[in-house]
């Protein structure tokens, strides 16, 4: 007895005897037959759901198609083929004198470029995202006059605010913003965290930004999207731009009647030294905050946007001057290149003003034209919004009212 014990005692050390009734081959098989099907069933359901929230993305992209791309899509080829030919060759002189009368005044696109970004329509596109508006803008264009802001209640702390106003460092109460979504339909949220109308001339790059969702590289990375987290981006995304981007933009479609282009040549002595990074991190300086801020020549072409005339043509410097008038003078470079870039950008515009004709009585006619419309368009945004309901009129009103007080976003 006892060596038989012994026997078995020594079979289980070694693995040679197990305990319990062995459990048969095909068990195994069936086992990981089971998993294998639950894993395709669930894989299945799970596809099947991310397909009908694509689904359902397309059929939202369809109705913003159906709204602006059947006028975006020919805008978009007309100003990219206008690019494409001021860059080709050395611009001749031309200037149609008469039809540039309203040009300052009248709503607009503006669109400025290196001269390298203007290769190709997907080039010109990527830098459009960085044209803002600069020095040109600032020393060129006369916007319409606007109402007074409103004025702001004292506060010390934010519940001395109404509802959704915050007591700001200013001690006042302010209605801040922090993404476009925050902003009523048709406004833009600025650097300044305030809710303000696109300010004109419309930058390009905002007919870009609607745009982007209707092209066919969009389609593609939402088909390829492997999960319902991305998918879920591309919905954010889609819906950000149907209820910021598109009113934008028909709005830009149908206000706008000149389209102005800047084409930055590099200049003679080579592109300038990046700036100092502010840190390790920090994206390189691009070639037009480079370009712009040393002494180089531009191609400027205007043409109308209603029939498709060029207005005007012309390769000038852009040379200037800033004059200090401290007695200490800006020492940190990223504000000397600041103001060089200014300086140079304002010369520009003020040559371009010469070329074109100083007509100092037809500028005073447009801008008076161009005040009587922005004014008979803002009493019609008035009447629209009171017969809104009262939840999404009280969201607009306030940053409708300061529109002219926030800094300009684009």
């Amino acid at each position: 007895m006892d060596r038989s014990r012994a026997i078995r005692s020594r079979g289980i050390r070694t693995g040679k005897t197990r305990l319990g009734p062995a459990l048969p081959r095909y068990t195994w098989l069936w086992l990981a037959l089971v998993i294998t099907v639950i894993m395709v069933v669930v894989w299945r359901v799970s596809e099947s759901e991310l397909s009908e929230v694509k689904s359902e993305i397309m059929a939202q992209q369809r109705q913003i198609e159906k709204d602006l791309g059947t006028n975006l899509r020919p805008f978009l080829k007309k100003t990219d083929a206008w690019t494409a030919e001021l860059a080709a060759a050395t611009p001749l002189p031309e200037a149609n004198a008469p039809a540039l009368a309203d040009v300052r005044t009248a709503p607009g696109v503006y669109l400025r470029l290196p001269l390298s970004a203007a290769s190709s329509p997907e080039a010109i596109r990527d830098a459009a995202g960085r044209s803002l508006h600069d020095g040109f803008t600032s020393c060129f264009f006369v916007g319409p006059e606007r109402a007074q802001a409103a004025p702001l209640k004292a506060c010390e702390e934010t519940k001395d605010c109404a509802e959704g106003f915050t007591c700001t460092g200013r001690s006042l109460c302010e209605e801040l913003c922090y993404r476009a979504s925050d902003c009523a339909e048709g406004l833009l949220c600025d650097e300044s965290h305030h809710c303000s109308p696109p300010v004109e001339p419309y930058n390009m790059r905002l007919a870009y930004q609607a745009y982007r969702v209707l092209s066919p590289e969009w389609n593609d990375e939402l088909q390829m999207a492997p999960d319902e987290i991305t998918v879920r981006l591309f919905r954010n995304d889609l819906e950000k731009v149907s209820s910021t981007d598109v009113p934008i933009g028909i709005k830009l479609l149908s206000r706008a009647k000149y389209f102005t282009l800047i084409l930055d040549e590099e200049p003679e002595g080579g592109m300038p030294k990046p700036l100092p990074k502010f840190r390790s991190d920090s994206p390189e300086e691009p070639d037009d905050s480079r370009i712009q801020r040393v002494p180089h020549w531009a191609r400027v072409g205007v043409w109308d946007l209603a029939t498709g005339e060029l207005l005007f043509r012309d390769r000038i410097r852009a040379e200037g001057k800033l004059l200090h008038m401290g007695a200490r003078p800006v020492r940190d470079p990223h504000a000397r290149a600041a103001q060089a870039a200014l300086a140079h950008s304002c010369s520009l515009a003020l040559e371009v003003r010469n070329r074109m004709g100083n007509d100092d009585a037809a500028l005073a006619a447009a801008i008076a034209d161009a005040d009587a419309e922005a004014a008979a368009e803002a009493e019609a945004e008035t009447a629209a919004a009171e017969t809104k309901p009262a939840a999404k009129s009280s969201k607009s009103a306030a940053p409708k009212a300061r529109a002219s007080a926030a800094p300009a976003q684009d």
